[in-house]
């Protein structure tokens, strides 16, 4: 039943982390693994998904530490990895392939913890307050985190669409 219930959100949340559809499915295994073989550690009072957040969002971070010693490369800001919906007219297609390709290269410039808190609270809408558990940080450094991580990504965006 959690597999069920939590698969996609992970596979999300990982796949906004790493860019990479393969890393995020990986992830998602460990993340229940992990939880499995350290189901006893797990405290009744708290959430079931918060504590499987806090699993995933290590588990990619873990993931993004073996990539940074593994290779350096970025994502060529033209290339898209994110599954399209329907056809709109073709330029505003390749417009927005193009945006999501930003945004996606910026957030991976992003520290870490700006990435993780950026993506807990915009793309998977959680509550600060569950962030600050999820991370293991107060709220207010989630908050701090999500300041520095919205004005990277607004200054990034802004530059590239002058330039």
């Amino acid at each position: 039943m959690l597999v069920d219930a939590h698969s996609r959100p992970f596979f999300r949340l990982a796949y906004r982390l790493t860019a990479n559809e393969q890393d995020a499915e990986d992830i998602v295994q460990e993340t229940f693994f992990r939880a499995y073989r350290a189901i006893e550690r797990f405290k009744p009072e708290a959430q079931v998904s918060t504590w499987l957040y806090a699993i995933a969002s290590n588990c990619a971070i873990d993931t993004l530490r073996r990539r940074k010693h593994r290779r350096t490369d970025e994502l060529d800001p033209g290339e898209s990895r994110e599954p399209m919906g329907p056809e709109p007219g073709p330029e505003r297609h390749t417009a927005g392939r193009e945006l999501r390709a930003r945004i996606e290269l910026e957030l991976r410039r992003l520290t870490e913890k700006e990435r993780v808190a950026f993506a807990l609270r915009h793309f998977e809408d959680l509550p600060i307050q569950e962030i600050a558990s999820v991370m293991g940080i107060t709220t207010g450094a989630v908050k701090n985190n999500l300041f520095r991580a919205v004005r990277k990504l607004r200054d990034a965006l802004e530059r590239a669409s002058h330039g």
